[in-house]
């Protein structure tokens, strides 16, 4: 079998062979693994349809098949399935819209239809309301960046925004501003923006590298998480990396000599770690990560916090783990895009 992609949601995950067939894993309380039933599987199971591309939110997903249509299942109580009511599916169901893109978050959605118009549902930042039906924004965006109930929008000038929670900081806003319900410009010029569960990192025009938010677990890899649980304005951070990932409370980068770092977690790993392996290819999910070698094999594995402290506090999670290439699939290799 030939893995095309992976995609992770909170604690669980698919992933598509060469031939649209999908395998789900994790968590599935909510029917997010679309399998008719709530149990959840430790092991991979196969869905009876076929997916060319999956989006996964929280605990809900999309999906696109070969001919464009779309379908959702999984948790629906603030409307994130878009299907007109909060009940929850347990398999993949008919989405009666046609949209090129859809961007899965916590417990909401963003789409592009095919004239780039932008729509929401789900979740509203406002009073706490649900959006039961995909409406339409009145705002122009042409990159959406989601967190954990906020959200980072670039316009076509590059302006940015953001929206939402700022409880830790994640919006990296000054002064004491909780929420903001309606979009406020953001006063940095980023050219990218990567967002964890509530903490972010950011690439400069300079490639300069930024981080705020949480940090109560050092995942900004700043080395002061006895003095700042909270950075509530970018602050530079001074490594160089090509690439950055970041899930709950763990952070992932990849430098230009293809080596693999990972700071945060509950071992309290504060700043950058070199890792002894090297991946082409990270993907990161809640609370799982896959690591892609340069032969094309998959590596997997749940990162278990307490193994991670109980040799050395330093160690990046998989290496005491000793990693191993995955069984529960045979001979796994990506098909890189």
């Amino acid at each position: 079998m030939l893995i095309k992609k992976i995609v992770c949601g909170y604690e669980y995950n698919f992933v598509i062979d060469d031939n649209d067939n999908v395998y789900g894993q994790g968590l599935n309380i909510s029917g997010q693994l679309g399998i008719g039933n709530e149990a959840p599987r430790s092991s991979r199971v196969k869905i009876n349809h076929k997916f060319k591309k999956i989006m996964c939110g929280y605990n809900h997903s999309f999906a696109f098949d070969k001919l464009g249509i779309t379908y959702c299942w999984g948790c629906n109580i603030n409307g994130q399935l878009g299907l007109g009511d909060n009940h929850t599916r347990l398999v993949p169901t008919l989405f009666n819209y046609k949209f090129r893109k859809i961007i899965c978050s916590y417990e909401y959605n963003y789409a592009y239809d095919f004239d780039e118009n932008i729509y929401k549902w789900g979740k509203s930042f406002r009073n706490y309301r649900f959006i039961v039906k995909p409406l339409k924004s009145k705002y122009i965006y042409k990159k959406i960046v989601c967190g954990v109930n906020y959200i980072f929008a670039f316009t076509p000038n590059n302006i940015i925004y953001c929206q939402g929670h700022n409880g830790y900081g994640q919006l990296g806003i000054s002064g004491n501003i909780y929420y903001r319900s309606k979009p406020i410009k953001f006063d940095y010029n980023f050219i990218k923006i990567i967002s964890g569960y509530k903490f972010n990192f950011a690439f400069g025009q300079d490639r300069q590298i930024y981080c705020w938010g949480c940090n109560d677990y050092g995942q900004l890899g700043l080395g002061d998480i006895c003095r700042n649980d909270i950075i509530y304005v970018p602050t530079r951070f001074n490594y160089q990396f090509k690439k950055i990932i970041c899930s709950k409370i763990y952070s992932y980068a990849i430098d230009f000599n293809e080596n693999v770092y990972c700071w945060g977690g509950r071992g309290y790993l504060n700043i950058p770690t070199k890792y002894p392996y090297k991946f082409k290819k990270l993907i990161c999910g809640y609370d799982k990560i896959f690591g892609f070698d340069y032969d094309g094999f998959m590596y997997d594995k749940f990162i278990d916090p307490i193994k991670m402290i109980s040799i050395e506090r330093s160690l990046f999670p998989l290496s005491v783990m000793k990693i191993l290439k995955s069984k529960k699939i045979i001979d796994l290799k990506i098909i890189y895009s």
